[in-house]
């Protein structure tokens, strides 16, 4: 047996929940991830997930892609991955399992990197970008040296392709909860059962089911369908939150509360959930203020006085107007700053620059913070505009590559 099918084996003996973590790879640093490794796997986690940095990580969301640049800013490649799996498997029970794009693996050659990742002591692998159908080298590969090939399920896969992944798998399968990029949610999608009934319907194989956990009741309701919950984006906030030097402590925190070892760690999220927390303060306060002025309460008291619904319902319409007014002003705004960033781009490729300015990038999500009037928080105004900046960033390498002109 692998070593993943040894560890979900007794985890299914022992009736106990999984635990898979995702952190990327140099993220904020090649050694502070050697460090995040031995931690998470000291604080509980089963499997380890490694995410391989790449310049375009279409499935993730804003919280990986971030990781994902500053991992790439610091030197992180897929042969330096490997190296740091290297680096820690000796003093690390946990599976673990690489988490890539299909084109590293490509560029690197499969046979290469099937070889390189076993020597390293890589568990399983996992490219997210690869097409079942296509999936027979990476099984060929794998099989030639004892690494356990991991497919994605979601919500929209059809059985025939659930079969197929189970055909080709080992180790275990990953299903996704939703549709769309990673990212914490508050809830569980509510087909998240469904799916993995389907998939226990296909194989007798164990299920990770991932995307949007975030929280300890997340992982007790997963783990009552799926062999084990994946946390990535919020681990990974975690880690961005904190110092450097607090980085592996503060995800050793995160993940024994999840574990229910710890109440809720003081670094949980990092400043931008502390942050998103006052935001929210600060947007209720402000409702209140609008909504409820010295003319909805009664002179002698003070109580709110009773409102008519008739206003309530003009109220809520003319708001509603206001804001479809602003979202089509939003949209000219948006379509004015993409006109900017093709016209970036062109001149970039045409000096022959590099389309990704980390520096700059920060630079833009220090203004708009600052720039930030309320009653949004600065945390919160910033998130959007990374997805902003996202967007900028694709229109500037497409025209770099000549296909906006």
């Amino acid at each position: 047996m692998s070593r993943l099918e040894t560890i979900f084996a007794a985890l299914r003996r022992e009736g106990r929940p999984g635990l898979v973590t995702f952190t990327t790879a140099g993220d904020p640093d090649l050694p502070t991830s050697a460090a995040i490794l031995r931690a998470l796997d000291g604080a509980g986690a089963d499997v380890l997930e490694v995410g391989v940095p790449f310049s375009d990580p279409l499935a993730d969301g804003p919280v990986i892609q971030r990781a994902s640049e500053r991992a790439l800013a610091a030197g992180a490649t897929l042969g330096r991955t490997l190296d740091l799996v290297a680096e820690v498997r000796s003093s690390v029970e946990a599976g673990i399992v690489l988490f890539t794009y299909a084109n590293p693996v490509v560029r690197m050659g499969l046979e290469t990197f099937a070889g390189r990742a076993a020597a390293a002591g890589v568990d399983g692998v996992l490219v997210l970008d690869l097409p079942i159908e296509e999936a027979d080298g990476l099984r060929a590969a794998a099989d030639g040296t004892g690494i356990d090939p991991i497919f994605l399920l979601s919500p929209t896969t059809t059985d025939a392709r659930i079969r197929r992944a189970a055909a080709l798998g080992r180790g275990f399968l990953y299903g996704i909860s939703r549709l769309g990029v990673t990212g914490a949610r508050d809830t569980i999608a509510d087909g998240a059962e469904a799916l993995i009934a389907r998939i226990r319907a296909a194989t007798t194989l164990p299920v990770a089911l991932g995307f949007g956990i975030s929280r300890p009741e997340h992982v007790a309701a997963v783990t009552r369908w799926a062999d084990a919950a994946v946390v990535g984006s919020a681990l990974v906030e975690v880690v961005a939150g904190a110092a450097r030097d607090e980085a592996a402590p503060a995800a050793a925190r995160y993940i024994r509360w999840l574990r229910g070892a710890d109440d809720a760690p003081g670094a949980m999220g990092g400043p931008a959930a502390a942050g998103e927390r006052q935001g929210s303060r600060r947007l209720r306060g402000s409702r209140r203020e609008r909504t409820m002025g010295a003319d909805d309460r009664t002179a002698d008291t003070g109580a709110p006085a009773v409102v008519d619904p008739d206003d309530i319902a003009a109220r809520l319409n003319d708001f509603r107007g206001r804001i479809d007014r602003l979202d089509v002003e939003i949209v000219r705004l948006l379509n004015a700053r993409a006109a900017c960033a093709n016209e970036i781009g062109w001149l970039k490729g045409r000096a022959g620059m590099e389309i990704y300015e980390p520096a700059r990038e920060q630079a833009v999500l220090e203004h708009v913070r600052q720039a930030n009037p309320g009653p949004l928080g600065g945390d919160a105004v910033a998130r959007v505009f990374e997805r902003i900046i996202d967007e900028s960033r694709r229109l500037e390498r497409m025209t770099t590559e000549g296909r906006e002109r």
